[in-house]
């Protein structure tokens, strides 16, 4: 997978939004009301990302930007937020029917600020059942604190030490 180079700067969280797209499918019916239904499980959802940097490092963007990604056909792992803390996220540039991938304007003398639209390949969720215990996701150092607490550590973590050295000097590899 395509990194996004390491020495350019994150995107800017100033004009970040999140969308994704629509997922349900409405079927009008005789008594007025409308039936409604999920089409797909997965959808992709789409991020406006800006970044601003000095003019080296345009140019590094632009180089990995025409040569690594193909002008914006490939996929590339980056940071990006998309409902959970930032993270490394699978997305690709967005740009059609005439519209460029990225936008480009001077800010000032030799710096460059960035703006794009990306779609995101699966968007940062909790796994299934979490939402039945909001308690968990919402106070999880309290979760820690009790578990801690209420089940301190087993003996087998306490010797675990000792029986991996036995063991590396009884059947070294």
């Amino acid at each position: 997978m395509i990194q996004y180079p390491a020495e350019l700067p994150y995107p800017d969280l100033s004009g970040y939004s999140l969308e994704h797209a629509p997922n349900l499918t409405r079927t009008p019916m005789i008594s007025g009301r409308a039936r409604q239904r999920r089409r797909y499980t997965s959808v992709p959802s789409f991020v406006t990302l800006s970044w601003g940097m000095p003019q080296k490092e345009f140019e590094l963007f632009e180089a990995w930007f025409r040569w690594e990604l193909k002008e914006g056909e490939e996929w590339f792992t980056g940071w990006a937020q998309t409902g959970g803390p930032a993270r490394q996220t699978v997305m690709r540039f967005v740009g059609s029917d005439g519209a460029p991938a990225y936008t480009a304007r001077m800010d000032g003398p030799d710096y460059w600020r960035i703006s794009c639209r990306l779609e995101i390949r699966e968007k940062q969720t909790f796994a299934d059942g979490w939402q039945h215990l909001p308690q968990y996701i919402l106070f999880p150092s309290i979760l820690d604190l009790a578990l801690n607490r209420e089940w301190p550590e087993s003996k087998y973590q306490t010797y675990m030490g000792a029986f991996d050295g036995g063991v590396n000097e009884e059947w070294p590899q």
